[in-house]
């Protein structure tokens, strides 16, 4: 069976597996639909088990994928990936695997696989009625941004779910944030976010996503968006405000999570190693840090 591109149509489909993805956001619908320009996400379903290809990254001696989801023993399809990298004369690389999936492959080819721990795609997630009320001492400096904001902009914020009917202003903002944030080969990776952010905005109700609108006297200035990967996992995927305004962030994040619904954790995915944006997620105090590992397929003469 061939690989294919991701489809509005593919939702139920990854949702059906993402219960075994252990939160990760890599597993989400909206974020492998709208990444696929990047990372050239293909799948296919067998026999109960969901398999993606990540074409675009892989190389010359490495066919490059993330660990399959199914229930039961993982064990055939991993030879049925491994095969196919052999066909193609490469070895296998998956990417953004967890400590369990590196456990896994270690107990069952010991010694023919390395695993490189990669602190930039570690993800943050956060629990969330924590995160609803800011409550504990070491948000009391978050707590005190949203009470500053709320002083400061009063009647002249609104704060609300977004509606279909915002989506053209929400564009509207985030090409000026763009413009203005966007420039520079070193913020080349924004480029990415941002053609992601317009594909997810376009097909916003297809891709079932939901989130926060913070507008101040009647302009937008926030917003926050994302989706409800299982009962459990929120992945928030796309956030971005006026800085200008004093503790939008703080206020914005809290109103996400207070609409987030039943789930227990929010997921603001990984820092991608951006020393300023490392630090802005730290600073609310991830509850779990999901360490992620780079795990390559040793050369036939290198296997221990």
């Amino acid at each position: 069976m061939d690989y294919r591109a991701i489809t509005l149509d593919d939702r139920s489909l990854i949702d059906k597996y993402a219960g075994y993805a252990e939160g990760s956001c890599q597993y989400s619908f909206p974020a492998m639909f709208c990444l696929q320009a990047k990372y050239g996400d293909s799948i296919r379903e067998e026999n109960g088990w969901l398999y993606i290809l990540r074409s675009r990254l892989g190389t010359r001696q490495y066919r490059t994928c993330l660990f399959p989801l199914g229930e039961g023993d993982p064990a055939e399809p991993i030879v049925r990936i491994l095969g196919e990298a052999r066909k193609e004369g490469r070895r296998t690389r998956f990417l953004t695997a967890t400590k369990r999936q590196r456990d896994i492959l270690d107990s069952l080819y010991p010694g023919r696989f390395s695993a490189c721990e990669d602190r930039s795609l570690a993800e943050y997630l956060y629990d969330r009625e924590r995160l609803a009320g800011l409550s504990g001492h070491q948000l009391h400096t978050r707590r005190k941004e949203c009470e500053q904001f709320r002083l400061t902009y009063g009647g002249r914020a609104e704060i609300r779910n977004i509606s279909p009917a915002d989506l053209p202003e929400i564009r509207e903002f985030q090409a000026k944030w763009m413009a203005e944030h966007g420039t520079g080969t070193e913020n080349s990776y924004l480029q990415y976010e941002s053609e992601s952010t317009e594909l997810a905005l376009d097909n916003f109700e297809g891709l079932g996503l939901r989130g926060i609108l913070i507008r101040i006297d009647g302009s937008v200035r926030g917003y926050s968006f994302g989706y409800l990967m299982t009962p459990d996992y929120m992945d928030g995927q796309h956030e971005k405000c006026d800085t200008s305004c004093q503790g939008i962030y703080s206020v914005l994040k809290q109103a996400f999570a207070c609409a987030a619904g039943s789930a227990k954790y929010i997921n603001w995915e990984e820092d991608l190693g951006i020393p300023g944006l490392r630090q802005h997620k730290l600073s609310y105090r991830p509850d779990i840090l999901l360490t992620k590992y780079v795990i390559s397929e040793a050369a036939s003469d290198e296997q221990t």
